[in-house]
């Protein structure tokens, strides 16, 4: 597994905003940035639909099953997800914000995107 140094390090890569901000017909172009930003901080599985997320608790020992403690690998997934999410938020239009403003995850956000583009 990477460092936290690096994974911090990574993700100030995607904090570059991309030329032109998703809006109506340029999609394309918008998501070859995106997808770039992303791939360069070896984060875009995120976007995946069927990505497998963590669970929220985990036992606290093999003995004892049945007590839960918080997950930190799901507390790492939320946090990464998150500033994914910021970043396409923040590399949208605001009229593609509406369509997206219920969306929880960047995955849920990609998803919404691609289905108005193609359509």
């Amino acid at each position: 597994m990477a460092s936290s140094s690096a994974l911090q390090q990574s993700f100030s890569l995607i904090g570059c905003p991309v030329t032109e901000k998703l809006g109506k017909g340029n999609f394309p172009l918008w998501s070859a940035q995106v997808l770039s930003a992303l791939r360069g901080a070896q984060i875009e599985l995120y976007l995946e639909p069927d990505i497998v997320v963590p669970t929220k608790q985990i036992p606290k020992a093999a003995d004892k099953p049945t007590e839960l403690i918080p997950n930190p690998e799901y507390e790492t997934w939320v946090a990464k997800d998150q500033q994914i999410v910021n970043y396409l938020l923040s590399n949208i239009s605001k009229e593609i914000q509406v369509q997206v403003s219920h969306c929880a995850t960047s995955a849920d956000i990609w998803k919404v995107i691609s289905e108005m583009t193609i359509s």
